[in-house]
């Protein structure tokens, strides 16, 4: 929290163009598919571009887990599909910008987050801005745990934060935590026995893919780790 990181104005610029020609480039899609200037950020109009323009049954909200449900359930056609990605990756590009991007490294030149030791519910940390009153304006510093690090869009924002001379910042990770807990919590003694041997989402990616666990890529093994969670934890299609 003191410290804080050294930050790379120039990883930051490239960022910042790359997000930007990529918002750009989205933008220009959805509204050529469209056929008018359409705010993927405006609730009232995805809802009536989505239900009279392509006439999908929409009920509740714009929110993603309802654009991701009329992917999976409803959408037949290319135009539809390709409409909704286009409005849910624009969404995603502009908080990166907004978020991320916008940031301001400290009058140092350091990036700072400010650490909350149970900022949350549950009792986890959390981290956030430098507002006022740590710093006059706000704007200044990144919450820091909330840079994501899967998928194409935001994952390689750290690049812009750099360790300081003879330091390498490193990504502890606790292994395969929540599969283990949920076995745990289930008297499952034979998968508890497996993860000693073997990578318990290489093997639900295997299974998945009907390929030997020596073969499962490294977003294979994602897609392993998320479905094992998705059936412990109940979700539906």
């Amino acid at each position: 929290e003191s410290n804080g990181f050294l930050f790379d104005e120039n990883q930051w610029k490239d960022l910042l163009k790359k997000y930007q020609d990529r918002k750009k480039e989205n933008q220009k899609r959805l509204e050529e598919i469209a056929g008018y200037n359409l705010n993927a950020n405006s609730p009232k109009q995805v809802f009536q571009f989505l239900t009279k323009d392509l006439s999908l049954p929409l009920t509740a909200s714009t929110g993603e887990d309802n654009l991701v449900a009329l992917l999976g359930n409803h959408c037949k056609d290319e135009r539809s599909r390709e409409a909704i990605n286009l409005i849910l990756d624009i969404r995603r590009v502009r908080k990166t910008i907004g978020t991320y991007l916008s940031a301001q490294p400290d009058f140092d030149g350091r990036m700072r987050t400010s650490y909350r030791i149970v900022g949350t519910e549950t009792g986890r940390s959390s981290t956030s801005n430098l507002d006022a009153p740590l710093r006059p304006i706000k704007g200044f510093g990144l919450a820091f745990q909330t840079i994501t690090k899967h998928g194409d869009i935001g994952a390689d924002i750290r690049r812009m934060l750099i360790s300081d001379e003879g330091y390498k910042i490193i990504d502890p990770d606790l292994s395969q935590a929540e599969a283990r807990v949920v076995s745990l919590l289930s008297d499952d003694e034979e998968t508890l026995r497996l993860f000693d041997t073997m990578d318990i989402h290489k093997l639900t990616a295997s299974w998945l893919f009907g390929k030997s666990m020596e073969a499962i890529t490294k977003e294979e093994r994602f897609i392993g780790k998320t479905v094992r969670h998705a059936g412990n934890y109940g979700m539906g299609k």
